[in-house]
């Protein structure tokens, strides 16, 4: 069975607090480290930058959705920002795709019609 918490928030970089609190909240509750949970409350802050990028049109007034996903081995973090952006770009991009990578088990950035989408996986400890 999965447990799955969904969040909805104004596509904001202020309301990305929002989004780590929970990732800590849902970290904490699995029992993981101190440590591990700051690494992903870096890694779901780095999430918010990369989904927000710079929006263009209306998108700037849109919602980023955030699924947090426990299956027992592993948590999943899964965002999408709806409106079309453009992604970040050279050195800023770059460096939360890195640290993204180093904190996580897997990543994926997606695309669909100008529409960002990412995935995150951190394997649980037995």
């Amino acid at each position: 069975m999965t447990d799955q918490v969904h969040l909805t928030i104004p596509a904001s970089a202020e309301y990305a607090m929002v989004a780590r609190l929970t990732a800590a909240g849902v970290a904490s509750r699995l029992g993981l480290t101190y440590d591990e949970v700051e690494d992903l409350r870096v890694v779901v802050a780095e999430m918010c930058r990369l989904l927000l990028g710079t929006s263009t049109g209306d998108a700037a007034n849109g919602t980023l959705t955030l699924t947090y996903s426990v299956d027992g081995t592993e948590l999943a973090i899964e965002g999408s920002a709806d409106g079309e952006r453009t992604p970040l770009e050279g050195d800023e991009g770059d460096l939360s795709v890195s640290l993204i990578e180093a904190l996580t088990d897997s990543y994926a950035l997606e695309s669909n019609s100008g529409r960002p989408h990412v995935r995150v996986v951190k394997r649980l400890s037995a």
